[in-house]
């Protein structure tokens, strides 16, 4: 039997944040074709935020020339956000959430209680708007372990299909990080939302790379947008996400590994 591989690619958001990179909109649509012609089943098309009415174009060029590509925006949770990401019509929204007290602390000034409301609040406007919302865990390997399976589990109550754990500052080791991804694995358990291992995935400046494992077939089915809102959280799939940031020996840019797990139906 033929196994078959999903892959995100997160390349024209990520990879145009380091220095000194600039994507123009040609650029961009040459690097889709390629993802695309390789495999690829999403491509993160880069930050939904007013300044960046582009993504609506690059969107609009998806559709046209590779139909069945998954596409999402990396968002903030902030309404104007999000409300950016619904006008460019992407499938999925990447919310972004700090969960660390530190860098809640001193990046917003913020605690627990106000990550907690914030990020179950856009999850639910991004639903509101019939979009797919995922969230990812800004910072997540410094965060309180309880804090982050009790957040965990809101936002999963409230929508979220994807969360990725961010190893924002590059502290955690392979290793270490297996175990917070076994122990959210544990938790999701008891819970009786079983984990299905499916993809690791990374890219370098000024080429990509993947490290690939099987995916069960249909996990990129949409959970939300269509049907009513009991049959959307029936089929919901929820994820883990690993980033570990190291620096690459061939260039100053960052390397990003991924590592995702998903429930079956």
């Amino acid at each position: 039997m033929k196994t078959r591989y999903q892959i995100i690619d997160t390349t024209l958001r990520e990879g145009e944040q380091a220095p000194g990179v600039f994507l123009t909109a040609e650029q961009k649509r040459l690097i889709i074709g390629g993802l695309v012609g390789t495999g690829i089943s999403e491509v993160e098309l880069g930050i939904a935020a007013p300044l960046a009415p582009c993504q609506a174009s690059l969107v609009r060029f998806c559709r046209e020339h590779y139909p069945s590509l998954q596409l999402s925006l990396w968002s903030r949770c902030l309404a104007e956000d999000i409300e950016q990401a619904a006008v460019a019509a992407v499938d999925t929204v990447s919310l972004s959430i700090p969960v660390s007290d530190l860098l809640l602390a001193t990046k917003l000034g913020r605690n627990r209680g106000w990550a907690e409301q914030t990020a179950c609040d856009a999850i639910h406007r991004v639903r509101e708007l019939g979009l797919s919302a995922a969230i990812g865990f800004e910072d997540a390997t410094r965060a309180d372990r309880a804090f982050l399976l009790e957040l965990s589990s809101r936002v999963e109550e409230a929508g979220a299909w994807r969360i990725r754990l961010a190893d924002t500052v590059g502290i955690v080791s392979p290793l270490a990080m297996a175990g917070l991804v076994g122990e959210l694995k544990r938790d999701s358990m008891t819970r009786k939302l079983p984990f299905t291992p499916i993809t690791i995935s990374g890219w370098r400046l000024p080429m990509p790379w993947r490290h690939l494992m099987p995916a069960p077939p249909g996990w990129m089915q949409r959970c939300s947008g269509s049907g009513s809102d009991a049959a959307a959280h029936d089929s919901k799939k929820w994820s883990v996400i690993w980033r570990w940031c190291v620096m690459s020996p061939n260039c100053l840019s960052p390397v990003w590994s991924s590592w995702q797990m998903k429930s079956p139906q």
